[in-house]
């Protein structure tokens, strides 16, 4: 990977706050081949990670909900900041990890004045302090005012890190300036967000593809007591080796997961439940990242959505997103050197 300096962008006074970060708080379990198959992406924060700030920013407590794998917004303020200042907050785990994929979620509170875009460095600190200047930004974001943007990047190659800084442009509020983010997901595997993907539903096409929108108004889709069968049309028959569903707090919910097979019958895949603490708040929910270790080969995948009652009378989903694995460019290079020598042999 290529290096580009960054521009300083504030001189840092870093403070720091040790916290442990979590899985999300789900159960799965995978029928028939998908029977032992089925795993959570783990998280690499999970053993403990150490946050910095830029000089004269508060609010590092809540930065712990970034690694939670949970939607509720990190803030930080200052107060008398200028209007579109860069606030940038560092985030390093306890040891070194892989990391293929990327995805970020930021919304932004539609009473800000301002956009909040962002920029994204992964490090390695190789023992020592990170050198920010070494490394690229590999994921940027427009922070959109009033929507919910989530963004997804696979790098070029897997790469070690223990890691991120993470760069926004505060928005004015009062006196003060705010800098609102919701997740940093960070998996191993590099995948592919499927695209061109459609949904149907049975309460509605409409809540069914706000299930695939990338940006949107709202938070995504919630409903009432009665069970929900929602169908993806992947666009043919597609490989998908790991999906992510994000869920809402204080309502959970539990679906079954099915695939249509060659001869269009219907294929039990996993039942999966999203569970929520009594006390978790109404702004935040879990994300739950699912690697298949047996890829569903398909090209309809159905949700059946039950048990909406179970909390406040709502439960739903805000996100489902569909991913394929992208080959090592080097197995992609050992692949083609060994179509050349078969042609060779034939010749």
């Amino acid at each position: 990977m290529a290096r580009l300096t960054l521009v300083a962008l504030v001189v840092a006074a870093c403070v720091s706050t040790v916290v442990h970060g979590e899985v999300s708080k789900a159960e799965y379990t995978g029928y028939g081949d998908w029977a032992g198959a089925i795993h959570e992406y783990a998280n690499p924060f999970a053993g403990g990670v150490t946050f910095g700030l830029a000089e004269n920013w508060s609010g590092g407590q809540s930065l712990s909900g970034l690694l939670y794998r949970r939607s509720v917004a990190a803030r930080l303020v200052k107060d008398g900041a200028a209007a579109q200042e860069s606030a940038w907050f560092t985030a390093q785990a306890a040891a070194a990890f892989p990391v293929g994929t990327v995805i970020t979620g930021q919304q932004v509170w539609n009473g800000f004045g301002t956009d909040m875009p962002f920029e994204l460095t992964l490090g390695n600190s190789r023992g020592g302090a990170v050198n920010w200047g070494d490394f690229d930004v590999v994921l940027t974001g427009p922070g959109t005012l009033a929507w919910e943007t989530l963004r997804v990047v696979t790098l070029d190659e897997v790469g070690t890190y223990d890691a991120f800084r993470l760069s926004v442009q505060s928005t004015p509020y009062g006196s003060a300036g705010f800098v609102d983010f919701n997740e940093v997901l960070l998996l191993s595997d590099r995948l592919s967000l499927l695209t061109g993907v459609t949904a149907t539903a049975s309460v509605g096409d409409d809540i069914a593809n706000d299930l695939l929108r990338l940006d949107k108004t709202g938070a995504g889709w919630w409903g009432g007591n009665t069970d929900v069968r929602v169908t993806f049309d992947l666009g043919g028959k597609q490989t998908v080796d790991a999906i992510v569903f994000w869920s809402f707090a204080n309502h959970p919910v539990e679906f079954k997961v099915l695939c249509l097979g060659d001869e269009g019958q219907e294929v039990d895949v996993a039942f999966i439940t999203m569970f929520t603490d009594p006390g978790d708040q109404p702004s935040g929910g879990w994300t739950l990242p699912l690697q298949f270790g047996k890829a569903i080969e398909t090209g309809t995948i159905i949700l059946e959505l039950t048990d909406l009652g179970n909390v406040n009378g709502m439960a739903g989903l805000r996100e489902v997103m569909f991913f394929t694995n992208v080959p090592e460019p080097a197995t992609m290079a050992l692949l083609a050197i060994g179509g050349l020598a078969l042609l060779r042999r034939r010749k």
